[in-house]
């Protein structure tokens, strides 16, 4: 009898054991947080040259931007895209002496991952693209904190069109033209915390 009791008191105090080590082992949960921030505005000056005008050297642009870089987030935090604006301007300058005058085309375009959203040439003299639209989703500028901005220029400049005997000469007085692009984006930086279930 006294044997039957030993045991069974000691099976008891393993049960105990393993119901208080049970009772330890809590699940972890990871809660997102996030916070809503305004970057401020990125500003770039540029000129390119017109592609019609002999030795052109420059005619397009090229920004490669990482705004997980640029915004101004708590060290090792994350961030998520969730608007972006570029808006580009020029003033055409009108060069050169004679009847007719060219307008300056530009053109915008945005590389988000493997999707390129175009302007087309315009010009207007101003040129705004906004993300996202019906090409780039939330969850796509999200997933991209690095985006290619690329700034074109079409055939500019006032020619001359005098009537010569063998057809009409083209002549470029506009060498190319000068521009200002901003960028102005919104972003949520997130971060996660551990909590005991």
């Amino acid at each position: 009898m006294v044997k039957k009791a030993s045991m069974a008191v000691a099976a008891l105090i393993v049960v105990a054991i393993l119901a208080v080590a049970g009772c330890g082992e809590k699940e972890v949960k990871r809660i997102r947080q996030e916070e809503e921030g305004v970057g401020e505005t990125l500003t770039f000056d540029g000129h390119l040259d017109n592609p019609e005008w002999g030795g052109a050297q420059r005619t397009q642009d090229v920004y490669e931007i990482d705004f997980a870089q640029e915004a101004n987030v708590t060290e090792g935090r994350e961030v998520q895209l969730t608007r972006l604006t570029v808006n580009l301007r020029w003033v055409d300058d009108h060069s050169g002496t004679d009847s007719q005058d060219v307008t300056d085309p530009f053109m915008v375009n945005i590389t988000v991952g493997n999707v390129t959203v175009s302007s087309g040439f315009r010009d207007t003299g101003q040129i705004t693209l906004t993300l996202p639209n019906n090409q780039v989703t939330d969850k796509m500028l999200a997933e991209n904190t690095t985006v290619q901005i690329t700034v074109y220029i079409g055939d500019c400049g006032t020619y001359a069109a005098p009537p010569f005997i063998f057809g009409r000469l083209v002549r470029y007085y506009d060498t190319g033209n000068d521009y200002t692009m901003t960028v102005d984006y919104s972003y949520l930086e997130v971060w996660y915390e551990t909590k005991n279930a």
